[in-house]
């Protein structure tokens, strides 16, 4: 396996010589790949619970989302979809309590609860038709 970045005690993070012009992932490629994760859940029937633990298709990867991860997805995936959204944030605020994945702010989880109000009003107003 090709070693491109590496550690060192003493100098903190070295770059591989021939990746000196590489940048780092911007905006767009994060965006990107919030949305990628979600089309992949969606398409494959992917339990949020077994993302976060690194799971997919009985194969256990090293990888665990953490509670900040969890908020990401739950935020994008509230511009279109509500019932990921509201997994998403759950799963947020249930793992921001276990110090295993680390805890959000303050403000994140006040964030979370005001996306969760929305969501739930949406549901009922639809629901008293």
């Amino acid at each position: 396996m090709l070693n491109i970045l590496f550690f060192s005690s003493s100098e903190g993070l070295v770059e591989h010589p021939k990746l000196k012009n590489l940048s780092w992932p911007t905006q767009e490629d994060l965006t990107g790949a919030l949305g990628a994760m979600l089309r992949l859940q969606r398409t494959y029937r992917l339990t949020s619970r077994d993302l976060i633990r690194g799971l997919v298709d009985g194969h256990q990867s090293r990888t665990r989302l953490q509670s900040d991860d969890m908020l990401k997805l739950g935020m994008f995936a509230f511009q279109s979809d509500h019932n990921y959204a509201k997994d998403w944030f759950e799963q947020a605020l249930f793992f921001a309590t276990q110090s295993e994945v680390g805890s959000l702010p303050e403000k994140d989880i006040a964030a979370i609860y005001v996306h969760l109000s929305a969501i739930f009003e949406k549901v009922r107003v639809a629901c008293t038709c």
